[in-house]
């Protein structure tokens, strides 16, 4: 026979039906392949992304590292009671680079290569600084000794952050003071950035207080189990796991 679209089948063919069978179900694979290609090339995009998202990251934490170790060569180098301004700058810059490579790291939701290195950073940060505070003669070493000294203690005796992030606030609020002090634009320009990174994450600045809260708590109930860890921590944790 002759169909009407001039496809002559004679032996594979039972009829008309057949052959609009057959086309029309070649018609719907090739949509579904195109829908499927179409998919693909979404998640494909997607993978970018977040691959994109999660070196970004990654070179925001090595930059800030790079900063902490720059600090501390300015406080080892040079002369002394010199170089507020441009510790302030760097210091800035560290601080700008760990407020953003949690957020990216968290878009990503792949887990980063120095992500688990954030604290250890934010401790050298704070002895980088802690450094040019004695090299500048806000503070004796005995003092800077003896706090870092206490807050491991407390580390180690308790479990908890808390003793560590008082020393790192002490030496955050010396550092500001010392600068404002010596330099008046940079001092108001480190307390605008920290009040300013306060008011633009009052979320995060809510888990930040409430968690600090409850360590403390802890601390002093004398509990030897382990406090549990920041919300942001376990919520990496959740997706490591996941992944």
């Amino acid at each position: 026979f002759q169909a009407e679209d001039g496809i002559r089948d004679v032996e594979r063919s039972r009829g008309l039906g057949d052959v609009y069978k057959r086309q029309v179900h070649h018609r719907v694979h090739a949509g579904d392949g195109g829908a499927r290609r179409t998919r693909s090339a979404g998640c494909g995009v997607v993978e970018r992304k977040r691959g994109s998202m999660k070196y970004l990251a990654d070179a925001l934490t090595g930059a800030r590292l790079v900063l902490v170790a720059v600090i501390a060569w300015i406080a080892l180098a040079w002369e002394r009671a010199t170089g507020h301004s441009t510790v302030a700058l760097l210091t800035m810059l560290a601080w700008t680079t760990d407020t953003l490579d949690g957020p990216l790291a968290r878009r990503a939701r792949i887990p980063t290569r120095l992500g688990r290195y954030d604290l250890p950073i934010d401790v050298g940060l704070t002895l980088a600084l802690a450094l040019c505070l004695v090299a500048w003669g806000t503070l004796s070493p005995l003092v800077v000794g003896g706090t870092l000294a206490a807050a491991g203690v407390g580390v180690w005796m308790w479990g908890v952050r808390a003793p560590l992030i008082v020393a790192m606030g002490l030496t955050y609020s010396a550092f500001v003071i010392t600068v404002w002090q010596a330099e008046p634009v940079w001092g108001r320009a480190l307390a605008g950035w920290a009040v300013l990174n306060v008011v633009l994450r009052p979320g995060r600045t809510r888990q930040d207080v409430t968690w600090f809260l409850g360590q403390i708590g802890h601390a002093l109930s004398f509990r030897r189990d382990k406090y549990p860890p920041h919300p942001v921590e376990r919520s990496e944790q959740q997706r490591e796991e996941q992944l």
